[in-house]
């Protein structure tokens, strides 16, 4: 199928997305807080031997539609439900990195049956305390210097963070960096039975005992890393990162 990137209605409101390739497996990647899809670019090529690959813009990101806040992790997850229903795809191995990461564990939780495999990059968790007094500047001013400088402040200078597109619509910022910021994921690991991959850099500040958290609280969930490098492994290392995910998939069919 031709690569086109486009818009699909999810109830109210779009997200921008992108479809390549071709092939009866559908791979979903998810991109995380401050980034859109553009972040999973070098990554996609390495993964269309698969099949098709799907590119979801979350909303309140980049192109993407913003409802009125507050959100519910269900209606992340909802989204991403309604655009597959619009795709006409039924299931699919579905990749996230952070945010992406918790709204696929979410989607998991809703509904097994429309996730083959899971893979969560980085862990997403919980803020550290350098995150949450930047969230909370969000939330109180209501400001925000682009998304090349939040990115930096979430992901440090150990990451090469690749951040494209224009700023979040900055009232649902706020109600996601609340969200983020306020709640605990522990239930929804409890939740998940799909066979799930934890990924992260080898140079994650959070590795391992965060992503060993998550995958501690998921039954059967590996873990696996990438060599030399920080929090973003499928933009510093997409070819590395596609192996050990095609691997996972692969293992989980």
């Amino acid at each position: 199928m031709a690569e086109e990137t486009t818009k699909i209605d999810v109830g109210g409101h779009e997200l921008r997305y992108r479809l390549s390739g071709e092939g009866d497996r559908t791979i979903i990647l998810l991109h995380g807080f401050a980034e859109t899809i553009d972040v999973w670019n070098d990554i996609v090529p390495e993964l269309q031997s698969m099949g098709r690959v799907l590119l979801l813009e979350l909303r309140a990101h980049g192109w993407s539609g913003s409802p009125k806040p507050p959100y519910q992790w269900e209606d992340l997850a909802g989204d991403v439900l309604k655009a597959m229903d619009g795709l006409d795809i039924a299931a699919a191995d579905i990749v996230g990195h952070g945010l992406g990461g918790l709204v696929a564990l979410h989607i998991s939780r809703i509904d097994r049956s429309r996730v083959s495999s899971l893979v969560v990059i980085g862990d997403g968790m919980n803020a550290t305390p350098a995150q949450q007094t930047l969230f909370n500047e969000i939330v109180k001013s209501g400001r925000m210097n682009g998304l090349e400088g939040i990115a930096h402040a979430l992901f440090g200078p150990i990451s090469r963070e690749k951040v494209e597109g224009r700023p979040m619509d900055l009232t649902a910022v706020a109600a996601l960096v609340q969200r983020l910021a306020e709640e605990t994921v522990a239930p929804t690991l409890a939740a998940v039975s799909t066979r799930t991959l934890c990924l992260a850099g080898e140079r994650d500040v959070s590795w391992p005992e965060r992503m060993q958290a998550i995958a501690n609280g998921i039954e059967g969930a590996a873990t696996a890393s990438i060599a030399d490098v920080g929090e973003v492994p499928h933009v510093a290392k997409p070819v590395e990162t596609a192996a050990e995910i095609r691997k996972f998939i692969e293992a989980a069919s």
